[in-house]
């Protein structure tokens, strides 16, 4: 099925029937919805670039609502990234439900800042 686009406050009032890929250096995680709607937390390789799921929480039971959800980027320090890289960048994902919360510290790292080393967030079309 084709992806399109979303935004993160997509997923506000939606029910979580699955989650799948919440491991440590998982390059996509998804979370499926009651209303079938697949939401998609990724990174197309373009080059020299990875991005990845480094740390993660999930204490939000399946059948729970989504309250909320929101994004906030650092950048990483020298010592976060592989001897390789030359930037790199974290991406923080909170998203609260009406059982708990859902949380996810990505980081994008690339031996030039050409490539783009964010995670994109997508759905089904």
């Amino acid at each position: 099925m084709a992806r399109i686009k979303a935004d993160l406050s997509e997923l506000a009032g939606k029910e979580i029937v699955d989650i799948v890929g919440m491991e440590k250096d998982s390059e996509e995680v998804t979370i499926t919805t009651q209303c079938g709607t697949k939401f998609y937390f990724f990174h197309e390789k373009d080059c020299c670039e990875a991005v990845r799921l480094i740390d993660f929480e999930c204490d939000a039971e399946l059948g729970a609502t989504i309250i909320s959800a929101e994004l906030v980027h650092s950048e990483a320090a020298e010592e976060d990234l592989d001897k390789y890289n030359q930037v790199g960048i974290w991406s923080f994902y909170k998203i609260e439900t009406t059982t708990g919360g859902i949380w996810m510290r990505w980081l994008g790292e690339s031996e030039h800042r050409f490539y783009s080393i964010e995670v994109e967030f997508q759905k089904d079309a």
